[in-house]
């Protein structure tokens, strides 16, 4: 799990839910670094759902 180590932890991981853990993580905040940048997008296919979404305050 070499190759996951250094894109996704600064420690070793030494199985697969420490891995798997990782890489959630990373997912998870790429996500949200991206709905930081985009949050009209995101509002407009909400909106399109039927949803309301209200500004996001940061």
């Amino acid at each position: 799990m070499g190759g996951l180590r250094k894109r996704y932890a600064n420690k070793p991981l030494t199985n697969f839910t420490e891995t798997l853990e990782a890489f959630i993580t990373a997912i998870s905040y790429n996500f949200f670094c991206w709905l930081r940048e985009h949050e009209q997008v995101f509002v407009k296919h909400k909106a399109n759902l039927g949803f309301v979404w209200g500004q996001i305050q940061v």
